[in-house]
């Protein structure tokens, strides 16, 4: 997302705070993304190893190991 700045350098402190909030909420919601992201990564290599201690111990599925 990118923010265009007005022309005139001079900003007022009302165009700075929704400036600044809009910032503070885009990094806040990338936090968040991120913080998703890591938590369904190690879901889902718990799932994995469990999974695969699993077929590794269960001698009836061995024939899935390659």
């Amino acid at each position: 997302m990118m923010v265009s700045l007005p022309r005139n350098p001079v900003v007022t402190l009302s165009e700075f705070s929704t400036l600044a909030s809009g910032a503070i909420v885009l990094i806040i919601f990338r936090i968040c993304c991120i913080q998703n992201y890591i938590q369904i990564k190690e879901d889902v290599e718990d799932i994995v190893t469990y999974q695969m201690e699993r077929i590794l111990n269960d001698p009836a599925m061995e024939y899935l190991i390659l």
